[in-house]
This record gives structure tokens, C-alpha cells and sequence, in this order.
């Protein structure tokens, strides 16, 4: 019971800071943009008017995956590796010690431990965005 107490606990603090991270990288690398292909409208009012359809925006989707894949899981694995160690009452050293372990892993194995939760990651992050664009955020 305590180990799900400290992941609880663990979870609680740091949900938020990756909400932050992904509006940030939506707000500074959006993922879609204004289909405006076909529009001949007269004003830029008018064309504000129209929801129109959103064209999915390739390079920025392509830098938010690689930031998000670098130094989002970098940041990530050690934020979980720190807090975790933190909340079980580890020491600074101890902690050290595990993320260089996690780090000096085969780089096959850690990205196959990574997989799932990169691909949940990545499904959770396009139904953000379709959700964001399309107006359907909950009251």
C-alpha cells in the first residue's frame, strides 16, 4: 500500500509539470493550422469567422516529437528516478547512482522499456491536440 501511495503522491506533483510542458510545446510549435487552401475571403475578419478545416503542420509536429522524445524523456526519467528515490527516502548519492545506472542501460533496452508508454504518449498527445483544435475540452 505504500508504494502506490508514493507513486500516487509522486503522480500528483508531477502531472501538472508535464501538462506545462506539452501546452508549451503546443502554444510554441502548434501542431495544425488553418487549411486557408481554396478561401477566397476579402477580409482577415472573415476569415476568422470561419472554422474552416485544420491542415496538420509537419515540421512543427516533427520538432515537438523530437523535443518531447530528448529532452522531455531525459527530463522525465530523471524527475521520476529524483522523486521516487526522494519519497522512498534516498539519499542525493543513492538517487546519483540510479540514474547513471538507467543511463549507462543498452540504449535498446531502455527504449524498449520506453515503447509502450511512448506510444500511449504519443495517441494521448494527438487527442489533446484534436481536442484543443476542435473545441471539445470538457466544462
Amino acid at each position: 500500500m505504500q508504494e502506490i501511495l508514493i507513486f500516487v503522491t509522486f503522480t500528483i506533483i508531477n502531472t501538472p509539470l508535464n501538462c506545462y510542458w506539452q501546452e508549451w510545446l503546443e502554444d510554441t510549435f502548434p501542431g495544425s493550422k488553418p487549411d486557408l487552401t481554396g478561401a477566397k475571403m476579402s477580409t482577415q475578419s472573415e476569415k476568422d469567422k470561419q472554422p474552416g478545416k485544420q491542415k496538420i503542420d509537419i515540421k512543427n509536429t516533427a520538432i515537438k516529437f523530437a523535443l518531447d522524445q530528448t529532452l522531455g524523456a531525459m527530463f522525465n526519467t530523471v524527475l521520476f528516478i529524483a522523486g521516487i528515490g526522494a519519497l522512498k527516502g534516498m539519499d542525493a548519492n543513492r538517487v546519483i547512482e540510479l540514474i547513471k545506472k538507467v543511463w549507462s542501460m543498452k540504449t535498446t533496452q531502455f527504449y524498449k522499456r520506453c515503447l509502450f508508454l511512448t506510444i500511449f504518449d504519443r495517441i494521448h498527445g494527438h487527442y489533446t491536440s484534436q481536442e484543443r483544435s476542435y473545441g471539445l475540452q470538457s466544462p
